[in-house]
């Protein structure tokens, strides 16, 4: 299964919960979406970093019908040569998920994958330096399989992965040696996707950044949770197998928490502005909690 198939059936099982209804979470997406097709960022002009992930949430919630077409914001990028990584993959994702991903142009895609590949053979998310970086091979990974295929040297991604380990946690990359709840994630999902062992002590070293009172933090040391956090851990640890029975109930309570009816899920307690991402990183955390 997919990256992208694998998020949009977790993120199915989101709602509804007692709380919160399909309906009201389509809504909050469905109101972002601006009449280019787009869906907006921070700001009110569309961003295609937020309709990759508006896209996933409508059609994880059955709401991919009610859209009005985006075909025209998606088309004015052409094949993302002045786009990074990061919205070159959310092009990709949103034209495999409305339709519009010719097989016929996958090496024209692939050709521009490439150009974050780096000397060691894995993917950096900004740019081809010497190495790659945690998120750089996940989104990499993510981006080939929605073409239907996989990067060229797997091997070289599961080597880099393996040099940003540092006792179960992850570095993003080697330039930066900060052990993150995002790159650890990252990291063991695109391991475990690419059919390679993670280390036994990764989902241990997730836990170590859980909030005792609900929810992930992006390092142990952080003063709070965060949802994006929780997302990425609660999706990582699923991908590794870990139950996650004795967290569910408080987890799910954090979650909850953050969920405002006019405007979507916050990013932490005190955050109280949301976006399509956040929107999506709900439900992802609660389709893992259910």
């Amino acid at each position: 299964m997919s990256i992208r198939q694998s998020l949009v059936d977790a993120a199915a099982g989101g709602c509804p919960t007692g709380e919160i209804s399909i309906e009201k979470v389509a809504c909050v997406f469905l109101n972002r979406q601006n009449p280019d097709g787009g869906f907006r960022g921070k700001g009110s002009q569309s961003d295609l970093y937020y309709t990759g992930f508006a896209l996933m949430s409508l059609t994880a919630l059955g709401y991919a019908s009610k859209l009005t077409e985006p075909a025209d914001f998606l088309d004015r990028f052409g094949y993302g040569d002045d786009l990074d990584l990061a919205h070159l993959a959310a092009l990709i994702r949103s034209r495999r998920l409305t339709g519009r991903l010719k097989p016929s142009d996958a090496d024209r895609w692939a050709e521009r994958l490439e150009a974050f590949r780096c000397t060691d053979g894995a993917y950096h998310h900004l740019f081809a330096g010497a190495e790659g970086s945690a998120y750089g091979c996940f989104l990499a990974l993510g981006a080939y399989q929605d073409l239907g295929c996989l990067p060229p040297d797997t091997n070289a991604m599961t080597a880099c992965l393996e040099r940003l380990n540092a006792d179960g946690g992850y570095y993003n990359e080697s330039a930066i040696p900060l052990v993150s709840t995002p790159a650890t994630a990252a990291a063991a999902t695109t391991l475990t996707a690419l059919g390679q062992p993670t280390d036994s002590r990764a989902a241990k070293w997730l836990m170590t950044s859980r909030d005792p009172d609900g929810g992930f933090k992006v390092m142990p040391a952080a003063p709070m949770a965060d949802l994006l956090s929780t997302a990425v851990a609660l999706y990582a640890l699923r991908v590794m197998g870990t139950d996650l029975a004795s967290i569910r109930s408080t987890d799910r309570a954090f979650v909850l928490a953050l969920w405002d009816k006019t405007i979507g899920f916050w990013p932490n307690r005190v955050d109280h502005i949301s976006d399509c991402e956040y929107c999506f990183y709900g439900l992802l955390s609660l389709g893992h909690l259910q």
